[in-house]
């Protein structure tokens, strides 16, 4: 079981990082996560539609992500009008994408996608892609 991320303990934009940085991690440690849900996906969530537990692990966390946000719009760091649920898909899509297609991007790229290197800089990016969206 992962520690609970005390975001609202966090100053907005640390919070972002930290979500950020939790959800990087959460697919480097489990990559067989992006493979089921893949193969959820590739079957129209057929097992996700009969489960009553996936909903209950998703009731609050929309919530907790405009919190994070109304915090930053208060304190000037976010500008006004980001849309939570929009916000975390992109936050997620861009270390998915990255780490579900590695192979055939390290294929077109001629580049180890998984180095250590290359992890920390496409972290970086990802981090400062998402900021430079919620920047006033």
């Amino acid at each position: 079981m992962c520690a609970p991320l005390k975001l609202d303990e966090l100053e907005p934009v640390d919070a972002i990082c930290a979500l950020m940085r939790f959800t990087w991690n959460y697919y480097l440690k489990r990559p067989e996560f992006m493979s089921l849900v893949n193969s959820e996906n590739l079957h129209k969530t057929v097992h996700v539609k009969r489960s009553s537990r996936f909903a209950l692990l998703h009731v609050d966390f929309v919530d907790r992500i405009k919190r994070i946000l109304d915090r930053g719009v208060a304190a000037g760091v976010f500008r006004t009008g980001v849309d939570p649920g929009h916000l975390y898909i992109t936050m997620a899509s861009v270390g998915y994408y990255y780490l579900n297609n590695r192979y055939t991007l390290e294929v077109i790229y001629g580049q180890n996608f998984v180095a250590a290197d290359a992890l920390e800089a496409r972290f970086a990016f990802n981090v400062d892609t998402i900021l430079r969206l919620l920047k006033p």
